[in-house]
């Protein structure tokens, strides 16, 4: 599992209107891919990863994610593809872990993220099977999910997982899921 290499990628951002770059390699004589923290706005000379190009975005373009989750999205769409079991371990994992902050603190919107979860288990289980660019989106969905320290900290604030939701609520759009919305 590789939560600790994405909460690393969380600790590389700067703040939300920070020009800083966090640069993916390419093949030699290419200019790199960057992957601005504010991704609306991208470096001369240096190509910005933009949605349809290598399959990276599948439909979603990073204006429609909340600015939280901008930063780290094209990483999670790159990760290698886990099974639909090893996915719906994550979530359980996740939800284990907001249950038992919830009982300790009560700073969790647990309903919230129970609903997430939820979401998250049904788009695994109806997409099992799909392309790759769209198992792709289906894993960075839920990949975001499991990031506590993502907007806010999932397990100690009560707007934790409010941009979890609304990257939830994007991804299922553009898969064509739009039952699966969760209000909040």
């Amino acid at each position: 599992m590789r939560l600790n290499h994405l909460n690393s990628l969380l600790d590389q951002r700067c703040a939300p209107h920070s020009e800083e770059l966090v640069k993916s390699s390419q093949p030699i004589g290419r200019p790199p891919i960057c992957l601005p923290t504010d991704p609306l706005r991208s470096t001369p000379g240096e190509r910005t990863l933009r949605p349809g190009t290598g399959g990276a975005m599948s439909g979603i373009q990073l204006k429609d994610l909340p600015r939280e989750a901008r930063g780290v999205w094209p990483q999670l769409k790159v990760e290698p593809p886990q099974s639909a079991e090893q996915l719906a371990a994550i979530v359980n994992k996740h939800l284990d872990q907001a249950r038992t902050a919830a009982a300790t603190s009560g700073f969790v919107d647990l309903t919230l993220g129970e609903k997430i979860g939820a979401g998250c288990l049904d788009l695994i289980q109806r997409c099992a099977g799909s392309d790759a660019d769209h198992w792709a989106t289906v894993q960075a969905a839920v990949l975001y999910f499991a990031l506590s320290e993502d907007g806010d900290d999932d397990l100690t604030s009560m707007t934790g997982f409010d941009d979890d939701a609304e990257v939830f609520n994007v991804v299922v759009e553009s898969l064509g899921y739009p039952d699966l919305r969760i209000d909040c």
